[in-house]
């Protein structure tokens, strides 16, 4: 629950914290709680101009409408032009990154070669690193240390007005942070302009903060005495890595603890049928077989744009690519668009209100109700499920999270019953 009692904007399974709302308001009258939620700091100055809802992606996204200049839709990929798997050549960039390192090469690149003026990317937060936030790049270093996914919630509210001090920004998002600055773009023409490229992470939900405050505390460290975190440092698919005052630093594998994450999804994600952001120009998502096999690190990047085929046509020298296919992806990623792109549908049916999209409700079979059922269950039950849970020795409960979870394989409708190799990922990779 929100931590104010003042009006919020929109319920909360709506809201998809985004922020954009809050400096679409040319009155100040919104703000964000701890929680991240906008609420009326000052409702009487609102003049229902209505601004905030005009940008808000938690009520409603058009999906009939995507990106422009696209030469092909894809009916779970979206509109594309081309698909490749992508790492960086830069092999320091490449051993950092969750996954190959195309996205840090890019805006690292971009900002070396004078081609981008700033970068708009989650970092984690200066003197709280366990606090992931937004932040504007300047300096191609902090690009390239800025790499790696974040698993938390982070807004925009700081940092769009920030795009207008620029003239060529490139922003990095989730998919609900691309359908935002879209929506914002098309307010104000004006901060468009500014926007050089957009670069968009898949995305099968991301978690609340406390979810990382969770692992923490099971693994023995004070959330006031970490340094330094990192969500996946090392060889694929990477540990969580915390640096402490307590003594020496702890990890632990990410297919141990993703699936713990979804104890703390965030509940907009469940309505949400945007896998790979659509809306962007270039699109990067975890190439988990590739690396799976230990074939180097890799990321799938879908071109969905003019602008993105230009601006890596341009600044792309730095990345090694190789042909792929969107069957390729279908395959890979057969239960993450079992769960946004069919089952979601299911959720939205027991929900009031919900998410505008203007699409055709996708079948879910009845495999797939039966796992949906059992997934609702679970996620209805979550603080029940997490109080157990605190009861449970950490080696045990290791042991028990990756037996349970990461050997689950789902065989989806139309994924030709190839299913993800690890199973069920972290919310947000």
């Amino acid at each position: 629950m929100t931590s104010t009692s003042a009006k919020r904007l929109i319920p909360e399974h709506l809201c998809a914290r985004c922020g954009a709302c809050v400096p679409a308001c040319p009155h100040g009258v919104l703000a964000l709680d701890a929680e991240l939620f906008p609420f009326y700091a000052r409702e009487s100055a609102c003049t229902e101009c209505r601004r905030c809802l005009a940008v808000c992606p938690g009520v409603a996204v058009d999906f009939r409408a995507p990106a422009a200049d696209r030469a092909d839709v894809h009916p779970l990929l979206g509109a594309y032009r081309d698909v490749w798997q992508a790492c960086s050549r830069d092999a320091a960039i490449r051993e950092r990154a969750s996954s190959g390192g195309a996205v840090t090469a890019l805006i690292s690149e971009g900002l070396r070669a004078g081609a981008l003026d700033a970068v708009l990317a989650v970092t984690m937060r200066p003197g709280d690193p366990t606090r992931a936030a937004y932040a504007v790049l300047t300096d191609p270093a902090e690009a390239e240390r800025s790499g790696q996914a974040k698993y938390q919630i982070a807004h925009l509210a700081e940092v769009l007005p920030e795009i207008r001090r620029h003239e060529r920004v490139a922003v990095v998002g989730l998919p609900c942070h691309i359908h935002a600055l879209r929506k914002f773009e098309a307010l104000e023409p004006d901060l468009g302009r500014c926007i050089a490229v957009r670069l968009g992470t898949f995305c099968n939900g991301v978690c609340e903060r406390e979810g990382t405050l969770y692992l923490l505390r099971r693994l023995g460290v004070r959330p006031e005495s970490v340094r330094h975190l990192e969500y996946r440092r090392g060889p694929w698919p990477g540990v969580l890595w915390v640096e402490h005052d307590g003594g020496a630093p702890v990890a632990i594998r990410r297919d141990v603890y993703g699936a713990l994450l979804y104890l703390y999804l965030a509940e907009r994600c469940l309505y949400c049928i945007d896998l790979t952001a659509e809306q962007a120009d270039l699109s990067f998502g975890d190439a988990k077989w590739a690396n799976a096999r230990g074939d180097g690190r890799w990321s799938h990047l879908i071109v969905r744009t003019q602008r993105g085929a230009e601006f890596l046509a341009r600044i792309g020298s730095g990345l090694e690519l190789r042909s792929a296919a969107p069957a390729d992806i279908v395959r890979e990623q057969a239960y993450q668009f079992d769960f946004k792109k069919r089952r979601a549908f299911l959720r939205l049916r027991h929900r009031r209100p919900v998410p505008e999209y203007a699409l055709v409700e996708a079948t879910a079979p009845s495999g797939g109700r039966l796992r949906e059922a059992l997934f609702m269950g679970a996620y209805r039950s979550r603080r029940i499920i997490r109080a157990g849970l605190a009861a449970v020795p950490p080696g045990l409960l290791w042991w028990l999270s990756r037996r349970l979870f990461g050997r689950i394989r789902r065989h989806p409708p139309d994924s030709s019953g190839v299913s993800s190799p690890a199973g069920p990922v972290a919310p947000g990779g």
